[in-house]
């Protein structure tokens, strides 16, 4: 044991010499774990503007709007809503009118505009059929926060409406003697009565988000590119140092004098694995302090965690001894390090979730071990996994790094 912590101490010391591998070990990945978790981290709850021209100015009208406030208190109703910290951006604009709505609806600065067209009160009060403008860069097919809002507010309107008409309908049939002068009619008197009871529906919904099914981090870049950069950079990192310190000590001698020596063979090539896989250990710890700092969850399974991490270094590691004896030359060994981290990155799920992909590509992802890697991850991070719930993904690593190992070991050379 004495020999193999030596090699390996002597390895890591040679590795940590160069500044170079420094920066690779520590800065980049801190840099891109911050970039793509601040890029991919959304900024508390979403909003959507919502230009809105009111022509009419009745109460039937100021309701409607409060009604739209009520429904989705994300929307922010311009102008009435800009402020001083010109939350529409209105810009110089003090006023909107139909054509410089339906402009900002082409740039993008706002969602959609709804136009309340003069009359809709007396229309309202007339049960007549009234259409509301609304201008949107949405098809109908499309998620439209801004236009379900109105529709769940039409639905209101249109439910005392058409009572109000069944109510006329039914005095009609009834022979129910009109109102007296200055009074009500049957129909606006349903109308006025389903209005009332509308404030107070007799059935809703109680909405209840079960805890156990809320995945942590859902809304949280870091979430995703704290577990992917570990996975990504410990691919740089290991085979990195695992083929450039086989292939450099063959060629510099260093290997055939080492198997002279009275060490025996199995203590040299322990030496190398456990150097490599404490440099991947210790890129995931550097990553996974970035994800403490910045308030990543993690999950309350630790055991699992440590688990995935070993599983997935020793895998990577033993894929460096396959790898290095076909390697002549650093240039080879820079190409086929970029090839593999940058294939097996992205079609692991380390830049963005696989899920995302279609199902061949997810399929064509679990050829790598990233996959497996962030499967346990996001297991663990996201939806609260314990260990019962890694085994699968641990159990195919510790499969692929049996094989790789054997495969690897018996292709190591000395000389």
């Amino acid at each position: 044991m004495r020999n193999i912590l030596a090699i390996a101490r002597t390895d890591l010391q040679v590795y940590l010499s160069d500044r170079g591998n420094i920066f690779g070990l520590i800065a980049l990945p801190i840099i891109m774990t911050l970039f793509l978790g601040g890029v991919f981290t959304s900024g508390g709850t979403s909003q959507v503007r919502l230009d809105i021209l009111d022509q009419d100015s009745s109460p039937a009208a100021t309701q409607f709007i409060a009604d739209l406030r009520a429904v989705n208190p994300a929307l922010i109703l311009c102008p009435a809503d800009s402020g001083p910290d010109d939350g529409c951006s209105l810009g110089e604009a003090e006023s909107l009118n139909v054509e410089s709505s339906i402009e900002r609806v082409r740039k993008g600065q706002t969602d959609g505009l709804l136009v309340i067209p003069a009359g809709y009160g007396t229309g309202l009060a007339a049960f007549e059929t009234i259409r509301l403008p609304y201008h949107t860069a949405s098809d109908m097919l499309t998620n439209d926060p801004a236009l379900q809002s109105i529709q769940a507010v039409l639905q209101r309107v249109n439910g005392g409406v058409v009572a109000a008409r069944v109510g006329e309908g039914l005095a009609e049939s009834l022979d129910v003697p009109p109102a007296a002068e200055g009074g009500d009619s049957f129909g606006q008197a349903v109308y006025a009565q389903a209005n009332t009871d509308r404030a107070d529906p007799p059935v809703t919904v109680a909405y209840t988000q079960t805890e156990a099914n809320q995945p942590q981090n859902q809304s949280d870049g870091f979430g995703q590119s704290v577990p992917g950069m570990a996975t990504f950079f410990v691919v740089f990192s290991v085979l990195g140092a695992g083929m450039y310190g086989l292939v450099k000590e063959r060629s510099q001698g260093t290997l055939p004098r080492l198997a002279v020596m009275p060490v025996r063979r199995a203590d040299i090539i322990g030496g190398k694995i456990l150097a490599y896989f404490s440099i991947g250990i210790v890129q995931f710890v550097i990553v996974f302090l970035v994800g403490l700092v910045v308030g990543v969850n993690f999950g309350h399974d630790v055991l699992a965690l440590l688990l995935v991490m070993v599983a997935y270094t020793l895998c990577i590691t033993a894929l460096s001894f396959v790898l290095a004896p076909r390697m002549r030359n650093d240039s080879q060994i820079s190409a086929m390090t970029t090839l593999l981290g940058m294939v097996m990155g992205a079609l692991g799920g380390a830049w963005w979730p696989l899920d995302v992909a279609p199902q061949f590509m997810q399929l064509v992802g679990h050829l790598t071990p990233v996959a497996w890697a962030m499967d346990a991850f996001r297991q663990l991070f996201f939806f609260n996994g314990s260990l019962g719930d890694v085994l699968l993904p641990v159990g195919m690593l510790v499969a692929a790094t049996a094989v790789l190992f054997v495969v690897g070991i018996r292709a190591f050379k000395f000389t």
